[in-house]
């Protein structure tokens, strides 16, 4: 519907006009704007003219993998192919055959892999800050509790309680950290092994030797021991287990799939303006 696409140019110039640069260039940097301005109202009446006359364009206005920000790239790498010392003059109708391949164009496969992998990397950044904030707080309860066993600790001042507990679970911190990149290590080495080999046999490399650091080690974070990051995974993720894991598409605390999906692919592309995709030469003659 041409009401999803307005609102989505509509952002796009508000970021534009939101680069708009204060000081002795401020004249030249409005001058721009009012460029573009001028080319977004005419690729909106186009636009709406062609949504209303073809019910296809109008209905691919609305499909959760076109934005106008990829439109809008779209247009600008098929003007960039027609420069002349970094000038493209285009034709209006050349400009309307590009919108329309692009909302044409089949590339749902293609968009649904990128938010996928957007996704994918979202989740494992928001892992990685819950196991840092879990072992932080783990190697902080082991300190205290090993310090408040030693007979000095109720001698001690509140600053040297302090000082103390911050070496201590420094130290905890290291060891926790160093035997989780083991259990990884060996996690993915067990993967690698399970693997059909196409190259000759490797015997596997030689373990580590145990040493009293290497015991040490392992008391306070076992390799095999399940971490409590992994059991709220599984928790949290159980209500959608039936359908496979979670994707983009099937978040847990959004029932409004194709709401959520749009909303990723915002996020993927990020906050494009007109200044990123477009110089005043390369404007199209609208």
């Amino acid at each position: 519907m041409y009401e999803d696409f307005e609102k989505q140019i509509n952002e796009v110039l508000e970021n534009t006009r939101k680069r708009l640069q204060t000081g002795k260039d401020a004249d030249s940097e409005k001058a721009k704007v009012f460029m573009y301005e001028r080319l977004i109202d005419t690729l909106k009446k186009y636009v709406k003219k062609e949504a209303l006359e073809n019910i296809d364009f109008s209905n691919a206005l609305s499909y959760y993998w076109k934005s106008a920000t990829r439109m809008l790239k779209h247009v600008a790498e098929n003007a960039k192919k027609m420069q002349v010392d970094g000038m493209a003059f285009c034709p209006d109708d050349e400009v309307y055959d590009w919108i329309n391949e692009y909302y044409a164009k089949d590339d749902k496969s293609q968009v649904d892999a990128e938010l996928k992998e957007a996704e994918e990397r979202k989740r494992k950044l928001e892992a990685d800050k819950a196991k840092e904030q879990f072992l932080i707080k783990t190697s902080k309860e082991k300190a205290r509790i090993k310090l408040e066993a030693t007979s000095e600790w109720s001698t001690l001042s509140d600053d040297e309680k302090k000082k103390k507990l911050n070496a201590e679970s420094a130290e905890i911190l290291k060891k926790l950290k160093a035997a989780e990149r083991r259990k990884e290590t060996a996690a993915k080495k067990k993967e690698e092994d399970t693997k059909p080999k196409a190259q000759e046999f490797k015997a596997p490399e030689q373990q580590a030797s145990c040493n009293g650091t290497q015991k040490e080690d392992d008391e306070v974070l076992p390799w095999d021991e399940e971490l409590p990051w992994e059991e709220e995974a599984t928790v949290e993720n159980e209500s959608s287990a039936e359908d496979g894991p979670m994707r983009y598409s099937q978040p847990a605390a959004n029932k409004d799939g194709a709401k959520s999906i749009k909303t990723s692919l915002k996020d993927l592309d990020g906050q494009i303006s007109l200044f990123d995709l477009f110089t005043v030469q390369g404007v199209a003659r609208c």
